[in-house]
């Protein structure tokens, strides 16, 4: 564990760190740009969550309107 945080000490920058460096104020622009490419993935990742959930409720509601039909084709040929 010390090993980590001794080498987050080194390449590890807090939000406000990455504005100073946007600013000028910070000179580590590698660290920077590992944290863009970090929070780049997350927000891909989520991207790509909110995608898959979407096209699941799709599949679900089709299922759900096939199932409503079936039902109505019972319920018509009983009535008939």
């Amino acid at each position: 564990m010390a090993d980590h945080d001794s080498r987050c000490a080194k390449n590890c920058i807090s939000i406000g760190q990455a504005r100073r460096a946007k600013t000028g104020r910070l000179k580590n622009w590698k660290t920077l740009a590992a944290l863009e490419v970090k929070m780049k993935k997350k927000t891909l990742l989520l991207l790509l969550l909110l995608v898959v959930l979407a096209l699941e409720g799709c599949a679900t509601m089709r299922g759900l309107g096939e199932d409503i039909q079936n039902l109505g084709r019972v319920l018509k040929r009983a009535a008939s």
